[in-house]
């Protein structure tokens, strides 16, 4: 069954058409002639869609769509009542259909369409409920983290103090948990604004050299850390390229994958980025150090909160990175390297020539 429907006409021909039409399409029909009628129906039953006739004996679809909540209304009404149409669309509707119709083309068509919306919505509502829970999860371990160190360092206080390594540990151990706590929460709201189609990417030619420079900025400390060296090969030694591209969001990409990278290479290693162009697009590379990437981790690295190789990784940086690229119309590739080389990430912007 697809759905149930009331149907509010007061023309008995026409309803009993439609009727038919419809539920030969497997949807569940409730007809009512007034608006009476339909009230008594509402009170009986819950509808995913409202079809109702502008003019009834005992009132308009307007006082029955006034009685209606979270239900798709698609209004009746005769040919070129632009007035009419109007007054719908501000009484709520979601579409409407002028007479006279033809029940195959008319009809159907337009509750096919509905019905689809009403599936895509839920389907939204779903993907939009699992990711609230994984986001709670994500936040709620660092902050468990945050939690424990707090009450050994007030159960220490209470004992007569700590030893100052375990001070400097369990201070350690808090501010590593708040910066993931601080990196997670700005990538999910950029997430979010990437989703919600909120992001306008400001596309400039900008030096390769530079992209790269905005990318290692955030990253140092943690390179220095682990002892690894970045080089740059490719046309980069040779002048670098220019690609057309949003300076910041594009960097932020590009920091994402370096990151990963890093996390996933042993110290003291070198990560290799290199960069060219050809006809189709520009594009640069980065190869970490690591033992490389099976079939399935290379299927899995972009789903979100599901990518993270690392113990401490969340699983979203890469996502974030291939969102960015693709609303610049690119992509990121990946070869999973192994037998001693490691993974390599390319990130490719496609339309960069007509635009130098």
């Amino acid at each position: 069954m697809n759905g149930a429907i009331l149907l509010v006409e007061d023309d008995a021909i026409i309803a009993s058409g439609l009727v038919y039409a419809l539920e030969q399409e497997g949807y569940a029909v409730t007809h009512a002639q007034t608006a009476r009628a339909a009230a008594r129906a509402m009170a009986a039953a819950a509808y995913d869609l409202a079809i109702l006739d502008m003019q009834l004996p005992d009132g308009t679809g307007f006082d029955v769509r006034e009685k209606l909540s979270n239900t798709s209304v698609i209004f009746l009404t005769v040919v070129d009542d632009e007035g009419h149409v109007v007054r719908a669309f501000e009484g709520g509707a979601d579409d409407y259909i002028t007479k006279p119709f033809r029940l195959r083309n008319d009809i159907h068509t337009l509750v096919t369409r509905r019905n689809e919306e009403v599936d895509a919505l839920q389907k939204e509502r779903a993907m939009l409920k699992n990711t609230l829970a994984d986001i709670s999860h994500q936040i709620k371990t660092p902050l468990t983290s945050i939690g424990i160190m707090t009450d050994l360092l007030e159960n220490a206080l209470g004992a007569g103090g700590l030893p100052p390594e375990k001070q400097a540990e369990f201070a350690a151990n808090i501010r590593k948990s708040l910066d993931h706590t601080s990196f997670l929460v700005s990538a999910l709201l950029t997430m979010a604004k990437l989703d919600a189609g909120a992001v306008t990417f400001k596309r400039n030619n900008v030096p390769s050299e530079e992209l790269i420079r905005l990318a290692l900025e955030p990253l140092q400390t943690l390179l220095d850390v682990k002892n690894q060296r970045v080089s740059v090969g490719g046309e980069a030694a040779h002048g670098g390229i220019k690609i057309y591209c949003d300076r910041r969001w594009t960097a932020e990409a590009l920091t994402n994958i370096i990151k990963n990278a890093s996390e996933h290479s042993p110290a003291g290693c070198e990560l290799r980025i290199e960069l060219g162009m050809n006809p189709i697009c520009a594009w640069v590379s980065v190869t970490d150090g690591g033992d490389g990437l099976t079939r399935a981790e290379i299927a899995g690295l972009f789903k979100r909160f599901q990518g993270s190789r690392s113990l401490t990784g969340c699983g979203i940086g890469l996502s974030l990175a291939r969102a960015i690229l693709r609303g610049q119309n690119g992509d990121i590739e990946v070869d999973g390297g192994g037998n001693g080389v490691g993974a390599t990430f390319t990130l490719k912007i496609y339309d960069f020539i007509a635009k130098i």
